[in-house]
């Protein structure tokens, strides 16, 4: 943490008295401070009443040191005043360095910078920027100047336009139409734009800045005759706000896949040509970013001082080397992904946009460069190469990974520096004890005196995991399962809760049994039901949930959240989660902290070795791929059927060399109906499919579960969305190989290193969620869903890659099966 002795030597010394905002979620508490913890929101975009706010923003709780430094301080110049201070504690590295952080303020357009103070200790600086804004009125003005061009081919699109701003936005926005007259657009009343262009020059340029120069309003919104507003454009921009400077909107095809719009160039840093990419993480700042020239939106004054280059004709990357541009002043590409716009766009015209989450670069540790007051600091720090196969690296890379996630969730360095001592500490306790010995009953059923909670508990202190635990268990469960594990493995004390009172023993594993209680025992409960029921389950145990710090551990499988569901958040304390995708989910609906953690899936094969192939009936002398999901949870949502297409296609002609396995998993109790609908769906399969091996048992206990995954070759996964991926990840654990499908959060389990040899992924087209496809879907949901929609020729291509491989691995002795 930084000194709270400096925080008020330089509130004395600069003689702030007016509000302060606290970047963090650990402002001094003998200081008056906002706290905005803005590493937890979606591109560091704090809600509109912070902007234009306060007298001074400190950036000093985490040293400055992540990639996406300048769209952080991009949000923090604007919750200051017209005049204020900026203060900013930095480190360098290989993505901040002294002239990189000063250029880009120094430079930055619509504001004048200078330094107030500055103080260096062992390579740290902390400096106080003086900041006075050129125009602030500009960020309340909510009128907008939405100027098209055609060349009159698209005459229902640019009309479908005109009528989706009208009714929308109303009769107040000005429409500017470059293009040909048409009386289907009369009753919008637009203006044309009747300037004389060149005839053999696609002068598109001009045409833009001819736009921006005659445009009443100050927000100017300039598009190709391709598009159509989305009724969440205006509502969108009242929540996300009117200080903005560049940036585009979410955009998809009709048929609902994302049309890429915040985009980047791998050119070299030279506008030299190069791959293209969409990009899905603003909180990182791309060096070659930009914004698709087809919808862009700026301030007019922006794009009169800084217009279109007039030299570049249509289909010449005008968007690219506009954004390049605006660069040099500091300003910085962004995207509204609460407005949409539709575009009639044909899908395969997209398709080569690669979808990075990531800079294409390899983004590697952060290397600290100590900088002696005295001596000139060097610009950037060199970047560390090494054997990737090493186990020394593999520890590094294992460290730094650890580090970078609890830096990514908000913790200071001496926080880290906690977390590593807690670390050595378990590893130690771990080495002297053979074996954690189970909570005895009689310690976990004497309730601690616990008193109100303020802050979050330490781990130390421990953790009630309350779930249910009489039913036949699930990837929630399964999940939980694994997390425990890892607690036991640290030495975290834990208890289990079940909800329903009631314990099944073929559903939590034995080793976990001796950790049920009645009732809560330690002061922080981990609640692992969907988060649409906490308030339910709050009211039915409020003396579980008093005085203490209660977590969802929260699972969800879709790109958004409905505003009707967020209600459940507003009465607990934090999140936790398995995947930076459900992050990303969260983060649209709630400002609470959200935690990433690694469940650290792991099992030992010889565990398993009763239930082999034999056991289940198997066929010893083929290869084996597995499909197996729980019948009441979403088919439409785990898409089995593509699964059984691909395989067919792939393999006809072959059968007996290679199987197809498949397990419908049915949870025991349930209803007659639902379990008549099981038979039918089975005999289907049956007669639909009659080369499957099919597995007639309901269900199995975990450990059997987890023995089919481990006799089986690989694990077939070719669903619409997840939000983990748990029986990919048990099955990768087991050794065994993994088809999924390339989208949601089981991508995150490329970032296990022994894992991604063994994954082949799916290509996929985002198609839209019906309500009839997914319950948690509604018609009047305000947030536009999307899923996956895999690839079958990408699928039988990868299914026949992974059993050549299998073949090749058994050949050569070295197979991992």
């Amino acid at each position: 943490m930084f000194p709270h002795t400096t925080v008020l030597s330089l509130i004395e010394q600069l003689e702030l008295s007016g509000e302060r905002a606290w970047i963090g979620d650990a402002s001094p508490q003998d200081h008056a401070f906002s706290q905005c913890d803005l590493h937890r929101l979606a591109g560091f975009r704090p809600s509109i009443e912070h902007f234009g706010r306060y007298e001074s923003v400190w950036v000093v709780q985490d040293v400055l040191a992540l990639q996406g430094w300048r769209i952080l301080l991009d949000s923090c110049i604007r919750m200051l005043a017209a005049n204020g201070t900026l203060v900013v504690r930095y480190l360098q590295n290989q993505h901040i360095s002294i002239p990189s952080l000063k250029s880009f303020l120094f430079r930055k357009y619509g504001i004048r910078v200078s330094v107030r103070a500055e103080l260096i200790n062992a390579g740290e600086f902390v400096t106080a920027f003086q900041i006075k804004k050129d125009v602030i009125t500009r960020a309340k003005d909510q009128s907008w100047t939405f100027g098209i061009l055609t060349q009159g081919k698209k005459v229902d699109m640019v009309e479908q336009f005109c009528r989706s701003v009208r009714e929308y936005g109303g009769l107040s926005h000005e429409i500017l139409i470059v293009g040909p007259r048409n009386a289907a657009y009369d009753s919008y009343h637009p203006t044309y734009i009747d300037h004389a262009y060149s005839a053999s020059l696609a002068d598109i340029c001009v045409k833009k800045n001819d736009i921006v120069e005659l445009a009443r309003h100050e927000n100017v919104c300039v598009l190709h005759d391709r598009y159509v507003l989305s009724k969440d454009f205006f509502s969108g921009f009242d929540t996300y706000g009117y200080d903005f400077d560049f940036l585009t909107i979410r955009q998809h095809h009709v048929s609902g896949k994302i049309y890429p719009s915040y985009c980047a160039m791998d050119d070299g840093g030279d506008l030299i040509w190069g791959p293209i990419y969409e990009c899905g993480n603003e909180n990182e700042t791309w060096s070659r970013h930009y914004l698709n020239g087809g919808l862009v939106i700026a301030k007019r004054a922006l794009l009169r001082a800084i217009p279109f280059n007039a030299l570049i004709f249509h289909n010449q990357a005008e968007d690219v080397e506009l954004a390049k541009v605006l660069a040099s002043h500091s300003v910085l590409p962004r995207i509204n992904r609460l407005s949409s716009a539709v575009t009639d766009v044909a899908d395969q015209l997209t398709e080569a946009f690669a979808f990075a989450e990531h800079p294409w670069e390899q983004v590697q540790a952060a290397q600290v460069m100590p900088v002696p007051e005295q001596v000139p600091p060097v610009a950037s720090a060199p970047i560390l190469v090494a054997d990737a196969n090493a186990v020394p690296w593999r520890r590094l890379k294992a460290i730094e990974r650890r580090v970078r996630n609890l830096r990514r969730d908000g913790h200071s360095w001496m926080g880290v520096a906690g977390s590593a001592t807690r670390f050595v500490r378990r590893k130690l306790r771990v080495k002297m004890r053979q074996a954690v010995p189970a909570a005895s009953q009689d310690a976990l059923s004497t309730a601690v005196n616990v008193s109100p909670i303020r802050s979050q508990p330490a781990d130390k202190e421990g953790c009630n995991f309350i779930l249910y635990c009489g039913d036949s268990g699930g990837g929630v469960l399964n999940v939980t399962v694994h997390y425990m594990r890892r607690l036991l493995r640290e030495g975290i004390p834990f208890c289990v809760v079940p909800i329903d009172q009631s314990l099944n023993n073929s559903v939590l594993p034995a080793d976990l049994a001796a950790y049920v209680v009645a009732a809560p025992v330690y002061p922080r409960n981990l609640w692992c039901i969907g988060f649409p029921f906490i308030s339910h389950h709050f009211d039915l145990f409020p003396a579980w949930v008093e005085n203490r710090w209660n977590i969802n551990f929260t699972h969800w499988e879709l790109p958004y959240i409905p505003r009707r569901l967020a209600g459940n958040f507003e009465r607990l304390d934090g999140l936790m989660t398995t995947t930076e995708f459900v992050r990303d989910a969260l983060a649209c609906c709630t400002t609470l902290p959200v935690q990433v953690v690694d469940p650290e899936v792991r099992i030992d094969p010889a565990t398993l070795a009763t239930f082999d192939r034999q056991y289940f009936g198997l066929p010893g002398d083929k290869k084996l791929f597995l499909l197996n999901w729980e019948f009441t949870s979403s088919t439409i949502r785990k898409n089995p059927a593509a699964g059984m297409r691909a395989f067919e296609e792939a393999f006809a002609g072959i059968e007996d060399q290679v199987g197809l396995v498949m397990h419908v998993k049915l949870a025991a109790g349930k209803d007659s109906a639902t379990r008549d609908e099981y038979a039918r769906f089975l005999g289907q399969i049956r007669a639909q499919h009659p080369g499957v091996i099919l597995i007639d048992r309901e269900s199995f206990s975990y450990a059997e579960a987890l023995g089919l995954k481990n006799a089986c070759d690989c694990y077939v996964s070719l669903h619409r969305s997840e939000g983990y991926g748990m029986g990919c990840a048990e099955a990768l654990a087991l050794g065994r190989y993994c088809l999924m499908t390339g989208w949601s959060g089981n991508l995150e389990l490329l970032k296990t290193k022994e894992w991604t040899e063994r994954i082949a992924t799916v290509a996929v087209a985002l198609i839209p969620v019906t309500p009839a496809d997914y319950p948690w879907v509604e018609e009047q949901d305000e947030v536009f869903q999307l899923w996956a929609d895999p690839r079958p020729a990408d699928a039988v291509n990868k299914m026949r890659q992974i059993y050549q491989l299998m073949n090749h691995k058994e050949r050569d002795g070295s197979s991992v099966l």
